[in-house]
């Protein structure tokens, strides 16, 4: 008991027993059994938990009657007990106090003592010692008596519980011992870890015939963990993971801002092999240039490579590597550190010279972090279908595989799947119960089976099982459609995991892509790194190019059109499941039609798009009236390269926006106060309470302009961030395109309509100017336009009555020869669009060559082409 009485707070001399503590778990945390042996069966005891090193309360217990702590006749709680996390790697002394009492403590005297001793120490555990309630209770306690004590270091249950509650992040100081006893190339052998790189990986459920095995997958969250279970199974590292930096001193908030860093994800296998003297380090994932800890904000040089290990390959360990960067990255000519012969077994994961690459860079290693992989009925279905390994060799060891399958159905269903007799079905089948809502959670659905194929052939078997079983199959994007263009009964296919960046020409200034890539990732991190920029962005980037493409997206600027006529390529999957490459070379006949196809024409599997050299943008923001605006509206649209103006209903305020291209640096700044507490949030409070009193409407309206917009500002930067702007929260929408000569017509009439009927229309209405083009169900087919778009904020995701309000817009418009935008709301059927559409019924045709059946028709496009669109006959397929 040496080691008690250093603190001058207990008296060890009365100790005549040791306690039996006993934990039912390998661990402290949970409240262990407590015995000892009392001569009286009626001697009262009272029992403190103390961690003495720290001087940390953890637990204490009075009145109990026995010798047992759990099975006490009777006991009172003053502290319930709270397990010792200790956060360093010095070892603490953890005491269990056991005193006799004379009498009965009176709980409430108990509590107000032990309440005003912890008050006087600053907190509900700090700096406590038995002295202060002893000596309280000195009448009636005596002791210790009896006393047992435990050695407690950190181990990384505790560490994990410090970092989690924002205590006091010691992973990395636990992890580096670990790291710099690893057998790298690399000398790690003086790094000290400073950064907790946390990788998550989050899966949905799904099913694959692997083997001649039908095996369901859970949808699972996986984390690496090289302290503890270090195994992740292929079938969990299939997608990207969430990377997280998480710095050892949370209260340096500063940290991550003040530093840039690069993220390896590498197979470091044979490196950590000491028998082997040249081993390969495999490249599968590389972010430079990452700014404020967020690897969105980083550039990707090398897309992320799920780890395939073979079967006869034994396990992989996968490690993540980040490293402080002494400057930025140029990131033309990283190549020369990827070798040039990779792993004919591991296509795309290449050798890298991670020595060179750090050296070369003056870089440090802040962090790490790793887990080992193993083939799985994944990996398996995987290998096969890549051709990566032989179907015997990848199977080996399955009890249920033969060739042909022992099942009959398998066997046919195999004969049938590959030329190349890749034993496995190559089916993921859907998931039930999904339930899909747009971003404006203005409609929902509830699809029979929801997809999320990643490869081409993938989706390929989802159409034939759609036709098998005779249903619809709907493509969804990322949901931000403000209308029910996605929604279906039937089968829903998200594009999510087909999303791949399949090439980038730098020479001609164009990009490659899946149908389901992000035109955000693509601002963000591969255009940048490139050189590269689009000409032209709407509002939100968080849209899957299929997406931006079949609806029609659009910016602003006179001598700009909407995306869609950007497209110089692509691959289109029929509902029969044949690809058509559509391009100036090879169909150029369907490209007018395709570049806007609502998603009714097929399936959009790649896009070549064309860019430009990316540029930065000088914005000049600054009030004018409505009036001068659309008198002098052509001066206006044709004074920079984007114009666009905002009006505020129930004001003849307007604010213009120009932008054009220029060679100046960057130079924006942000207001957190203005743009989101004053922008967003007290908005969305102001126009919550005018719900209860619309006559507000108004008077918020002239708020905002007067405080937040009228004055004039300017800023430079990057293309995609002027282009871009925040949405705020929930809305209702309808957009129209008109002819740009009318825009006066129409914003008249409708002001004097909002006035008239005195409808609490929300600000902005946004006016933007869009070049025409022959592309066939384009809003701006044939003539130069400018779209409208009207909005109804949803506070707090509050239902608004917007119907009159969209009913006059919607008549105001169509009697200039209006058109509606594809994603958001409107009430056109097909006999008013063949009115508007020059080339509407050489679409509908070619719609019904390419589906007969309407197997990519719902609601929505029953509504545009008529229920009996889909049909035809089987004979007109196209071919």
């Amino acid at each position: 008991m040496s080691r008690l009485m250093k603190t001058d707070s207990v008296n060890a001399n009365g100790i005549t027993q040791v306690l039996n503590v006993t934990f039912q778990v390998p661990s402290a945390d949970h409240q262990p059994h407590v015995t000892w042996s009392s001569p009286q069966a009626n001697q009262m005891y009272s029992l403190i938990v103390w961690d003495a090193g720290a001087l940390i309360l953890h637990g204490m217990f009075y009145n109990i009657q026995g010798s047992n702590l759990q099975n006490a006749r009777v006991r009172n709680v003053a502290k319930p007990y709270h397990g010792p996390k200790n956060p360093s790697n010095r070892d603490q002394p953890y005491a269990f106090l056991l005193y006799t009492q004379s009498r009965e403590l009176d709980p409430e005297l108990v509590m107000t003592s032990l309440e005003s001793a912890l008050a006087s120490s600053q907190g509900s555990q700090m700096t406590f010692t038995p002295v202060v309630i002893t000596s309280q209770f000195s009448s009636v306690l005596s002791g210790p008596v009896g006393a047992s004590v435990l050695t407690v270091n950190t181990d990384p249950y505790a560490a994990g519980y410090m970092k989690k509650n924002k205590i006091v992040n010691n992973c990395p100081a636990m992890l580096t011992p670990v790291f710099q006893q690893l057998p790298l190339v690399y000398d790690v052998g003086s790094v000290s870890l400073t950064v907790d790189v946390d990788v998550t990986y989050k899966t949905e459920e799904m099913m694959i015939n692997s083997c001649c095995r039908e095996v369901r997958i859970p949808a699972a969250t996986r984390m690496a963990n090289p302290m503890g279970n270090g195994d992740i199974r292929p079938v969990y590292t299939r997608h990207e993971p969430h990377v997280t930096l998480v710095p050892s001193n949370f209260f340096d908030t500063y940290f991550l801002l003040r530093r840039m860093y690069t993220l390896l994800m590498l197979d470091v296998t044979e490196d950590l092999d000491a028998n082997n003297n040249n081993p390969n380090i495999l490249l599968h994932w590389q972010v430079v240039n990452i700014m404020e800890g967020e690897l969105m904000a980083g550039e990707t040089i090398k897309s992320y490579q799920k780890p395939l290990p073979l079967t006869d390959g034994g396990s992989r360990v996968m490690m993540f590597l980040l490293l402080h960067q002494s400057s930025l990255v140029t990131t033309t000519g990283l190549d020369r550190f990827v070798g040039s012969d990779c792993p004919a077994h591991l296509t795309g994961r290449c050798s890298f010279n991670l020595t060179g690459f750090i050296n070369e860079h003056g870089m440090t290693i802040d962090g790490a972090s790793w887990f080992i992989t193993s083939a799985d009925e994944y990996s398996r279905y995987e290998v096969i279908r890549m051709a990566l390994q032989g179907t015997s060799a990848a199977c080996v060891g399955i009890e249920e595989y033969g060739d042909p399958c022992p099942n009959p159905t398998c066997g046919a269903e195999l004969a049938h799947a590959s030329t190349l007799g890749i034993a496995l079905v190559l089916v993921s089948l859907g998931k039930s119960g999904h339930f899909f809502t747009n971003w404006a959670t203005t409609y929902s659905c509830h699809p029979e089976l929801y997809f999320k194929p990643e490869t081409t052939e993938e989706i390929r078997q989802i159409l034939a099982f759609a036709r098998e079983k005779g249903k619809k199959v709907k493509v969804v994007g990322n949901g931000h459609s403000p209308s029910d263009l996605a929604c279906t009964t039937d089968y829903m296919v998200s594009l999510e995991f087909y999303n791949k960046v399949l090439q980038v020409d730098t020479e001609n200034l164009q990009v490659t892509v899946q149908g389901g890539c992000l035109v955000q990732d693509l601002n963000l991190n591969v255009l940048p790194a490139h050189g590269m920029a689009f000409s032209v962005l709407g509002t939100v980037s968080e849209l899957t190019v299929a997406g931006v493409i079949s609806t029609g997206t659009h910016g602003t600027g006179a001598n700009y059109g909407i995306m869609s006529s950007y497209v110089v390529a692509m691959d289109l999957m029929t509902a029969s499941g044949e690809i058509i490459h559509i391009s100036k070379e090879e169909n150029a006949e369907l490209m007018p039609a395709a570049r806007v196809g609502l998603g009714a024409l097929g399936i959009i599997l790649n896009v070549t798009l064309q860019c430009e050299a990316a540029f930065n943008l000088h914005q000049k923001q600054y009030p004018a009236t409505l009036k001068d605006v659309v008198e002098n509206l052509d001066v206006y649209v044709t004074s920079s390269d984007h114009f666009r103006f905002f009006w505020f209903p129930y004001t003849e305020n307007v604010i213009c926006y120009h932008a054009s291209r220029t060679r100046e640096e960057v130079n924006a700044k942000s207001s957190w106060f203005w743009d989101s507490f004053v922008g967003f949030h007290v908005l969305q409070l102001l126009y919550w309470i005018s719900t209860f009193v619309s006559q507000l409407v108004p008077c918020i309206n002239r708020l905002y302009y007067r405080l937040v917009y009228s004055s004039c500002t300017e800023k430079i930067d990057q293309s995609y961030r002027v282009f871009n702007f925040d949405c705020l929260f929930r809305q209702y929408v309808m957009e129209w395109a008109i002819p740009r000569n009318k825009v006066g017509v129409v914003l008249m009439e409708l002001n004097n309509w909002i006035i008239t009927n005195r409808f609490p229309a929300h600000f902005p209405v946004e006016v933007r100017f869009v070049k025409g083009d022959d592309i066939y169900l384009s809003p701006a087919y044939g003539r130069d336009s400018c779209y409208i778009n009207i909005i109804m904020y949803r506070p707090y995701n509050k239902f608004v009555r917007n119907d009159k309000y969209w009913d006059a817009f919607e008549q105001i418009v169509a009697s200039v020869g209006g058109r509606p935008h594809w994603a958001k709301d409107h009430k056109y059927t097909s006999g008013q669009f063949s009115k508007l559409y020059p080339k509407w019924n050489e679409f509908c045709r070619l719609r019904e060559q390419l589906d007969p059946n309407g197997m990519f028709l719902n609601a929505n496009l029953e509504r545009v082409f008529g229920k009996s669109a889909g049909k035809a006959t089987a004979s007109s397929v196209y071919v």
